[in-house]
């Protein structure tokens, strides 16, 4: 069984970020703050406590502010940073992958990076879900596939309408303000370094993950996933606060 300290974090950092509380200004999603503590931070608390202990972003967009915060929790060393804080202990590095670059290419460029590694997780830094995430490696490594995605249910924001087939009378609402959808992509990746190869990110057509490399893998039979049936949010807009504050209530922070 491969230590989960040796299966590096790749977290995409580079969007152009969000606009909060009526400012003429964007934030970077991963900067923002969910219970007081940016989201990135909730994030790698939660691959902290599942053993991991590297973390690289993909940065473009206010990627000053990345370094900011990544020296608050610890010590920095040019682009590396020793995290030293609760919930926090290993080491995160930062590359510099453009304002406008596509998903797959931001991965493409911090491939060096994960030179000798046999695997590494990806995600967003926008995006929070307590999902068991040992379990989640477990069972990709039991597959034998080049990737596992997370599979979850998209909740949508609007209530059903209680109407009969045939009529126009309104008789109630869904008993739930929310209903369940199709499992989606849910945004977490465990990947084997072959992805890295000429035929998915190595290959210089495919520039968007979410497009042409994960179609690549299905295509191939190489893509898995991993359902989950649990809470899953990203930040898109303002009334995306509440429902992640909710699940970082719900991820360990070490500091409790």
């Amino acid at each position: 069984m491969i230590d989960p300290a040796a299966t590096p974090v790749v977290i995409l950092c580079g969007g152009k970020g969000v606009f909060l509380d009526g400012s003429a200004a964007r934030l970077a999603k991963g900067l923002v703050p969910v219970l007081g503590t940016p989201i990135l931070v909730h994030l790698m608390k939660h691959f902290c406590a599942h053993g991991a202990r590297r973390f690289i972003l993909c940065c473009g967009y206010e990627i000053e502010g990345f370094r900011k915060l990544l020296t608050s929790l610890g010590e920095a060393r040019d682009n590396h940073f020793v995290l030293r804080t609760a919930g926090l202990d290993g080491i995160a590095e930062i590359a510099d992958t453009g304002l406008d670059t596509a998903t797959g290419d931001r991965v493409r460029l911090v491939a060096p990076m994960l030179a000798g590694c046999s695997r590494f997780w990806l995600t967003y830094s926008d995006t929070l879900c307590p999902v068991d995430l040992s379990k989640l490696m477990a069972e990709h490594d039991s597959r034998g596939r080049i990737a596992t995605c997370l599979g979850v249910r998209l909740p949508t924001r609007f209530r059903i309408l209680g109407i009969r087939r045939g009529e126009s009378l309104v008789r109630g609402f869904a008993s739930r303000p929310v209903i369940q959808n199709d499992l989606i992509n849910g945004g977490f990746y465990i990947l084997q370094s072959e992805i890295l190869g000429p035929r998915y990110l190595g290959n210089p057509d495919l520039h968007v993950l979410e497009e042409g490399v994960l179609e690549t893998l299905a295509a191939d039979g190489e893509l898995a996933v991993h359902p989950f049936e649990g809470p899953w949010q990203y930040l898109d807009c303002e009334r995306d606060l509440g429902p992640l504050a909710r699940l970082a209530a719900l991820l360990p922070q070490g500091d409790r």
